[in-house]
């Protein structure tokens, strides 16, 4: 249902009951809902893509495990509440422009979140990021876009990383020197895209190092 621009609360509410086996649903950029169109929706929900619409995701859904409220109006608020909310979620889509890494970090202590993906990082600055990348229980999987901010120093002062997967967008401040600490971490992926600042030292390294990932994607 996705960019369903004439969908309105009645109209999911009538899917929701059409379909009562439904357990995910993608209601991004859908422009006339509110939160009136999540009343009905069953705590057995799995998935639910909320990106880019008016609704501040308040509601309890004890089984869900994906959530995606990227440009919503989601807030600190909510943040907090959401390891009540959704105590099993496993994969979440924000915006980090209305939180500090913190704020995050508080909530995300909570559950067993595996998969972290963080839009509008323009803010994003090297100490804001070291509370994303602490050593989480569960999180392994850390995608940060526009991350404008972040400099070498953030990954040369990393002492543990748990992390399985990094992904970096707009990291534009990245040298060499960032990129042969990034080789370093215990890493089975790394995607870095928007950094033209890598030399044929910072290559020579990435190449050196293709066979310890299982995906190493560098794109200046």
């Amino acid at each position: 249902l996705n960019q369903s621009l004439r969908l309105t609360d009645r109209g999911v509410q009538e899917v929701i009951r059409q379909c009562p086996g439904l357990v995910s649903l993608d209601l991004s950029h859908c422009p006339l809902l509110t939160q009136k169109c999540l009343e009905t929706l069953p705590e057995t929900f799995y998935a639910l893509n909320l990106a880019g619409t008016d609704i501040s995701f308040q509601k309890s859904i004890k089984d869900l495990e994906i959530l995606k409220v990227e440009r919503t109006p989601f807030s600190s608020e909510e943040l907090r509440k959401l390891p009540k909310l959704c105590p099993h979620l496993l994969t979440l889509q924000l915006s980090y422009s209305p939180f500090t890494g913190k704020e995050i970090r508080e909530a995300i202590e909570h559950l067993p979140l595996y998969r972290l993906t963080l839009d509008e990082c323009d803010a994003l600055e090297d100490q804001e990021a070291q509370e994303l990348l602490a050593p989480h229980p569960h999180l392994r999987f850390l995608h940060l876009e526009r991350c404008h901010h972040l400099t070498d120093a953030l990954f040369l002062s990393l002492k543990e990383c748990r992390l399985r997967h990094l992904s970096l967008r707009g990291a534009y401040r990245l040298t060499d020197r960032g990129l042969e600490a990034l080789l370093k971490l215990p890493l089975d992926a790394l995607e870095i895209q928007g950094c033209a600042n890598f030399t044929d030292r910072g290559l020579a390294a990435v190449e050196a190092a293709q066979e310890k990932f299982s995906k190493l994607q560098i794109n200046t």
